[in-house]
């Protein structure tokens, strides 16, 4: 049903009238350590993808796909595909608006398959010159999504953010921004000697507040240092901790904290930039208690009823990460109206952790490959 239905959106999008454009891409990644633990497992991978849009005066409808395909770990390979539509309006010569609605499906393999999930979501945005020197923007998004095997993971997510930002003829701009988001789960049954019940998991609500400086230089060079403060109170959130980073539930609801973070850009020439990035985070979780490890046996150790036991407070992480990368744009491919992108990146993060599982170290390289074209 689900292909009849995205043959259907192409068929649709197909007899519109406007401008095709397609691009494809591919990500490869090396991680030395992929689960992010003191176990420093690595793996290679790659995200290959592809987006296929048509665009007119006031509307775009496009397809886009991608899969994750894991080298070692490939019982985390997954594939994503999104189909929606976008509509554009000039409410006045210093506003405009926007609308937005699509739908995603996500596939794992079966030995996570109740991470399968199904996403409805919609936003709007009004962007408004609200002075000769500022801009504001306003954005609204709703989310529903579906867990095909974790009723109880089904939820609608609400998400607003305010952006004011600031212009100076030095070449300066100010950004403050702020960020509230709501994460309602929905009721589901379940059965206990053969009765039914209802039940649901607690509502989730975090806010973010974020301020950014960025400089221009020169012509050729410029940055900005930014600082994030997340402010969560949200006591309780499913999550897998073998597997956490590959869980669609265990996500920004399962931390609070901050993030100070700084980039510097350099452009070569037209086609040619440098960049260099630095992070230091500071991550206070919700509800995960350190869990007793043997660390000579490699596992959890496990009460009588095969639980595992807790042995301190929630885990608190500090860490830094650098990044170091190189851009390529080439533009008018073959005198037709497409361009080509190259990033090559490394990053180091190091994070220590009040819970000795998650002191670990990562070093990881990737390469991006974009190509565009549209007729």
């Amino acid at each position: 049903m689900k292909y009849k239905l995205f043959l259907i959106a192409v068929i649709l999008v197909n007899s519109l009238l406007g401008q095709w454009k397609i691009g494809v891409s591919n990500y490869s990644f090396y991680d030395s350590n992929l689960y992010k633990n003191y176990r420093n497992n690595s793996d290679s991978y790659i995200i290959p993808g592809i987006d296929i849009s048509r665009s007119g005066t006031a509307m775009d409808f496009y397809v886009n796909g991608y899969s994750i395909l894991m080298n070692k770990n490939k019982n985390l390979n997954n594939v994503v595909g999104t189909f929606g539509m976008d509509y554009y309006k000039k409410l006045s010569d210093d506003l405009y608006s926007n609308f937005g609605m699509n739908v995603t499906n996500r596939i794992n393999q079966p030995e996570y398959d109740y991470y399968d999930y199904f996403k409805i979501s919609t936003q709007s945005a009004l962007k408004w010159y609200s002075m000769d020197k500022g801009l504001t923007r306003i954005y609204f998004k709703i989310h529903n999504k579906s867990f095909s095997y974790e009723e109880s993971w089904n939820h609608i997510e609400y998400t607003l953010k305010l952006q004011q930002n600031f212009y100076f003829t030095t070449g300066t701009t100010l950004r403050f921004e702020a960020e509230p988001i709501i994460r309602d789960f929905l009721q589901y049954s379940y059965q206990y000697n053969y009765i039914t019940y209802q039940d649901e998991l607690p509502t989730l609500w975090q806010s973010k507040l974020k301020f950014r400086v960025a400089q221009s230089l020169s012509d050729n060079f410029g940055g900005y240092t930014e600082f994030l403060y997340r402010y969560n109170p949200s006591k309780t959130n499913p999550y897998d901790p073998l597997i956490q980073s590959f869980s669609p539930i265990d996500d920004y609801f399962g931390y609070g904290g901050y993030e100070w973070h700084s980039q510097l850009k350099y452009k070569l020439s037209e086609s040619l930039w440098l960049t260099t990035s630095a992070e230091l985070y500071r991550d206070i979780y919700k509800n995960r208690a350190i869990y007793d490890y043997d660390f000579e046996t490699d596992a959890f150790s496990l009460d009588d009823e095969g639980y595992y036991i807790p042995i301190g407070k929630n885990r608190e992480d500090t860490g830094f990460i650098m990044d170091f990368s190189i851009s390529y744009r080439l533009s008018k491919l073959f005198n037709s109206p497409s361009q080509l992108y190259l990033n090559l990146k490394y990053s180091n993060q190091v994070n220590e952790s009040n819970d000795g599982y998650y002191d670990y170290e990562n070093n990881s390289v990737s390469l991006q490959l974009n190509y565009n074209t549209q007729f």
